[in-house]
């Protein structure tokens, strides 16, 4: 291997006194993280005052504090239902709520479920249509569509995937469903995690306990796309995010910034900030080293 060129620390300096002069720095970064997660309290106890049993979520480069001025990045809210209980495992049925199972076996691509709709008195199948966001399956399981989510579309704007989107104040809303348990086909990460990263077995206890989200989307290239729900572990992936240090934060905003640049202008819609952030904790993941 080419030894590393002599001017390159240099550049690396150069590039980092840059980057804390546009914002890029622990101060900056710890104020939005602590404005993100002001805001989702706030919209949370408006919720709460007027009579929703849901929780808000600020998820996103503004909450991580992975942004600056330039990129323009956009608010993603995630706005969680808690009036229904999803369950991987009977045990967890609650009587007097409207339970849902979370199905996966081998016609349901990996990521994703499926959810039946179980009675609210006993812990059984419901075997009747209850309206026209439900369905039977093959095996005439009562299941929800993801559209059952359409209902808190918001006035203003428009369903694009999982999110609603308004491209005026630039921000994007997911509803979504709990689950508080983490899901059996990510328990494979939380080995492989812990053998790279022993140290930080904090954030595992933390993934562990923060469960999942269920958001209303299916895989794009499924027959029964209307059926499946993605698996979502974005409150795992923010404490994640939170635990970088400011030179893992600077190389993801620099990252973001060759991309937005040199490849969006020319192919868009082929590389995002997700596959960034992806790429880059595969790098620390694999590094051995601390958060």
């Amino acid at each position: 291997m080419d030894s590393v060129p002599d001017y390159y620390p240099d550049v690396s300096r150069r590039l980092s006194q840059v980057l804390d002069d546009i914002g890029v720095n622990e101060r900056t970064v710890n104020v939005r993280r602590r404005t993100g997660l002001l805001r989702e309290s706030f919209w949370t106890l408006k919720c709460n005052v007027l009579g929703d049993d849901s929780k808000c979520y600020n998820f996103g480069s503004q909450t991580e504090g992975t942004t600056t001025v330039g990129l323009k990045s956009d608010t993603d809210f995630l706005h969680c239902y808690h009036d229904c209980n999803v369950i991987q495992d009977w045990g967890d049925w609650k009587q007097g709520k409207m339970n849902l199972l979370m199905i996966q076996d081998d016609a349901v691509p990996p990521g994703y479920c499926r959810l039946q709709l179980l009675r609210p008195d006993i812990p059984v199948a419901r075997e009747d249509l209850p309206d026209e966001y439900h369905e039977y399956d093959d095996e005439r399981r009562v299941l929800m569509k993801n559209t059952y989510l359409n209902q808190g579309l918001i006035e203003g704007f428009v369903r694009h995937g999982p999110a609603c989107t308004n491209e005026d104040l630039n921000v994007d809303i997911v509803i979504a469903f709990p689950c508080k348990r983490w899901p059996s086909e990510a328990e494979l990460w939380m080995f492989r995690y812990y053998t790279n990263q022993s140290n930080n077995i904090h954030l595992i206890r933390q993934a562990v306990q923060s469960g999942c989200f269920l958001v209303g989307t299916g895989y794009s290239s499924s027959q029964n796309e209307r059926l499946e729900w993605r698996i979502s572990t974005s409150m795992a992936e923010r404490d994640i995010m939170s635990s970088m240090n400011i030179t893992q934060v600077r190389c993801y905003v620099l990252l973001k910034m060759i991309m937005k640049t040199f490849i969006t202008p020319d192919f868009p819609d082929t590389v995002s900030s997700f596959h960034c952030k992806t790429v880059l904790m595969h790098l620390i993941e694999n590094s051995k080293n601390e958060l």
